[in-house]
């Protein structure tokens, strides 16, 4: 194609801190809401406030002649003459401007991870048509099963969060499919948010093998940084079998591991996991005590959530009352009050009122006030 020249206008404006949802960030969604992205290199500055860039390549879109005037923040660091650029834009009247500030130009070196993505941009941009529109679905869907199962983290994260994000892509994957989405999963090592996109990824496939791969990965050494990814992936995966399988997994966890656990429970919401809760209130390691009882108070308040009438103290309430009876930590003391107060039946409402009157320790007797006055906010512990 012909060069063409595009200009930057950089103008000071007020710098205001950029925030963005995770999915929001990722290679193909910028491409998929962009009305042009390109490949530009910076020239030097034709005049104070302008940059002369050079169009090497349009990934997606068309460029239309028209000079491309992109807004810059005061503060901004200039490019380099030579810098290449991976540019989303979106047309604004007669200009274009960027997707994103923190993400719509985006520098591509010479090499390493960030040098493919004008190539892995040219390639999602191939599947789609007007707008938001895939037009090739089984083309994305190869695409981002194979950018899963790449070695770079961000790439595979990107992947992954684009294949969650697009529902239309799920029901038709197949059995390799979904072998190579949990085989990136099993072999992506905890540390970085791409194990959390490839757990979501893992529960959209609805593989018979899913919810024991995510169960299984509580027994890494890291676990702690992916429990509550794994308890979200399982509550979006709804495998009946989920809750039998963590209380399985429970039986020989060691503490830190029973938390862990514990915690996934409180995503599912079951019977299940109630009683599960209720058996570890007792636990000889406090943190185990306190997971427990805030698990038994969420799982009480999904059960009544589904039934109204459901009896949710699960023969709880005995033990929650001893714990509060014992506790010695704050924590333990918030955690057997709230939790009292989710199972939303009189009798726990009464041990609430005779802590908040009579108790002697002064923070049981505060918060059993607050939980009364409103039992159903969240559970927020030091």
């Amino acid at each position: 194609m012909r060069n063409t020249a595009l200009a930057l206008l950089l103008t000071s404006v007020a710098v205001f801190a950029e925030s963005h949802a995770a999915y929001t960030v990722t290679l193909g969604y910028l491409t998929e809401h962009s009305d042009l992205v390109v490949v530009a290199t910076a020239g030097p500055e034709a005049r104070p406030g302008r940059v002369a860039f050079t169009v090497t390549g349009v990934l997606r879109g068309a460029l239309d002649g028209a000079a491309i005037v992109v807004a810059r923040r005061d503060g901004e660091a200039a490019y380099a003459v030579g810098t290449r650029i991976l540019a989303f834009l979106r047309r604004d009247g007669d200009i274009w401007r960027p997707l994103s500030r923190t993400f719509g130009m985006r520098p591509v070196p010479d090499d390493g991870p960030a040098s493919r993505f004008p190539g892995i941009v040219r390639a999602i941009a191939g599947t789609l048509g007007e707008g938001l529109e895939v037009a090739a679905p089984d083309g994305l869907r190869t695409l981002l099963v194979a950018g899963m199962a790449d070695p770079d983290a961000g790439i595979a994260w990107s992947a992954a969060m684009d294949f969650v994000r697009h529902e239309s892509l799920h029901a038709a994957l197949t059995a390799e499919q979904r072998t190579r989405i949990l085989d990136a999963y099993r072999g992506r090592p905890v540390g970085k948010d791409t194990k959390h996109a490839l757990a979501h990824a893992v529960a959209v496939t609805k593989d018979p093998g899913a919810a024991e791969l995510l169960i299984s990965s509580l027994r890494d050494p890291r676990a702690r940084e992916i429990r509550v990814a794994v308890g979200a992936a399982l509550r979006r995966l709804a495998d009946p079998a989920a809750s039998r399988h963590v209380v399985e997994f429970l039986k020989t966890a060691r503490p830190a591991q029973r938390a862990d656990g514990l915690t996934v429970l409180g995503f599912l919401g079951t019977k299940e996991a109630a009683l599960a809760a209720r058996d570890h209130l007792g636990d000889a390691v406090r943190e185990v005590r306190v997971t427990a009882a805030h698990v038994l108070g969420l799982a009480a308040r999904a059960l009544r959530a589904r039934d109204p009438e459901a009896d949710v103290a699960i023969d709880g309430q005995d033990r929650l009352e001893q714990l509060l009876k014992n506790a010695a930590h704050e924590n333990e003391m918030r955690a057997a009050l709230w939790a009292l107060a989710q199972l939303d039946r009189p009798a726990a409402y009464d041990v609430l009122r005779a802590a908040a009157a009579n108790d002697p320790r002064e923070t049981v007797r505060r918060y059993a006030a607050r939980y009364l006055r409103r039992p159903r906010q969240s559970l927020l512990l030091r």
